[in-house]
């Protein structure tokens, strides 16, 4: 039996049936890669999913590879059962959800290379490198059509149109950033938040959008003391950094980054600490 059935629903753990299954099918496949602890960020994922190809697959894997604060690691949220039933409701053909021990035996160390050690990944030594090297095993195993990624995780969308998508012929659509109702970019770690710890770090977007008025306003503003200044009203809200980026800085391999987003050329990247809690946004811009 090639794979275990939930009603209508296909979960296979096996890194071999997964393979022979993924080269069996006959179909366009789109895939969304997931950590678990689902929301409605990776709800638009698998909604976005479903317009792309007509056979839609999703991942359930932690990817350990990826923390590079053991503590981050363990405090993650897991619901795995819950996650399921999310999948299934959402239209998922396909789960893969992989024996960890199997996968991490048998993987290619992928480097992400000087755009992977810029920006968000001088603060996160390694990350990028763990990010790639999990997508490259799933896109290795899958050989998805297309593959879906939030724009609120900017450099690691980069880093995988550039290093992983042309080795798989695989088109990377990017998906806006899913949001509460206050403007917080939603995530599996905002579930650690309290609603105090909520309000404050609604204030990231609240800046970021802010700013974008401001700029229409006149462009001459200088974006990061313009934030700066925001944030130092929030005591609460521990900034990390504000960077402004080309989004060129990304380009290699012949891809444009620039494809990918229509007329905007330049990103603002915000990340900061409430509480213990570490969140990252960014904002667009042309």
């Amino acid at each position: 039996k090639i794979a275990t059935i939930l009603k209508n629903m296909k979960i296979i753990r096996s890194e071999n049936e997964m393979i022979s299954y993924c080269n069996d099918l006959k179909l366009k496949t789109s895939f969304v890669p997931t950590m678990g602890s689902l929301h409605d960020g990776h709800i638009r994922l698998l909604e976005e999913g479903k317009k792309y190809g007509n056979y839609l697959i999703s991942s359930l894997f932690i990817n350990p590879l990826q923390f590079n604060n053991q503590e981050d690691l363990a405090n993650y949220p897991k619901n795995y059962n819950e996650d399921l039933k999310i999948f299934e409701k959402y239209g998922v053909d396909l789960v893969y959800y992989p024996n960890e021990k199997e996968i991490l035996n048998s993987i290619k160390k992928i480097n992400s290379g000087p755009q992977g050690k810029i920006l968000e990944g001088k603060y996160r030594p390694g990350h990028f490198d763990g990010v790639l090297t999990i997508v490259n095993k799933f896109f290795e195993v899958i050989k998805p059509n297309y593959a879906l990624f939030g724009i609120k995780d900017f450099q690691q969308l980069c880093l995988i149109y550039t290093k992983l998508s042309p080795l798989y012929g695989t088109s990377i659509i990017p998906v806006e950033t899913a949001r509460d109702p206050s403007g917080l970019a939603l995530s599996s770690r905002n579930k650690l938040l309290d609603d105090d710890q909520r309000f404050i770090a609604s204030k990231i977007y609240e800046g970021l959008k802010l700013l974008e008025k401001n700029i229409k306003e006149g462009p001459e503003i200088n974006y990061i003391s313009f934030l700066e200044n925001f944030y130092k009203d929030y005591n609460s809200l521990e900034i990390e950094y504000i960077f402004l980026e080309n989004i060129s800085v990304f380009d290699e391999n012949e891809r444009l980054i620039s494809k990918l987003f229509s007329n905007k050329n330049q990103v603002v990247m915000v990340a900061a600490k409430v509480g213990n809690i570490r969140l990252i946004d960014n904002l667009l811009i042309s």
